[in-house]
């Protein structure tokens, strides 16, 4: 399991790196701040795939779903990018290795975090899928809930994913923030892992 990183830590390790798979400056957005700076987690597009009434779960891949297996661990902090928050509703749905949406049932899950604001997700990686002219990189849909806090919707990224921003399909989505793009441990064969913050902006 890789180590869990603070928003200021991501912060550091990702400014002025290329990630994999973006050419050229496009990889980072053009508004990213300074490197040790604390600013929310950018919100991105709730999607059309979306469906209420997912079950209470973090492991939301059942042991005979198709691909390889996939471990996110997360933080969600507050506005000073420092302090977790607990109570948090959590809701998360992805596409299966093939790029296809499912039921409630599958590949979906809800959760509320404890006092530590940590969260763990067991699942599958998802795939990219054509959409219009071109292809959407595999991503996980998120969204985070908490009274005195703005609700975040958004999308996470991989940083081996040949099909982020500028060759995104969707052009109004986020795959090119580095602040939601996971640089993955593992391998195919022993699973991948990653760790993500998530930062949620006062009401």
């Amino acid at each position: 399991m890789g180590t869990l990183l603070s928003r200021r830590d991501l912060l550091l390790l990702t400014a002025g790196t290329l990630l994999p798979g973006c050419s050229g400056n496009s990889a980072i957005r053009a508004d990213a701040p300074a490197p040790g700076a604390c600013f929310p987690t950018r919100p991105d597009a709730l999607g059309p795939f979306f469906r209420p009434g997912a079950p209470m779960r973090m492991a939301i891949a059942a042991p005979g779903e198709p691909g390889e297996r996939l471990t996110v661990s997360g933080q969600i902090l507050g506005p000073d990018c420092s302090t977790p928050l607990d109570g948090v509703s959590i809701e998360v749905w992805q596409a299966d290795r093939d790029g296809k949406y499912h039921g409630v049932d599958r590949l979906r899950g809800r959760a509320t975090t404890p006092a530590d604001g940590m969260f763990r997700i067991e699942t599958v990686r998802p795939g990219a899928y054509l959409q219009g002219g071109g292809y959407r990189p595999a991503h996980l849909h998120f969204t985070f809930a908490r009274a005195g806090h703005k609700t975040l919707t958004t999308q996470i990224y991989f940083s081996d994913d040949p099909y982020l921003a500028p060759v995104d399909s969707c052009k109004s989505c986020g795959s090119g923030d580095a602040e939601r793009i996971l640089i993955l441990a593992g391998d195919a064969a022993a699973g991948w892992s990653g760790s993500v913050a998530i930062i949620l902006a006062a009401a």
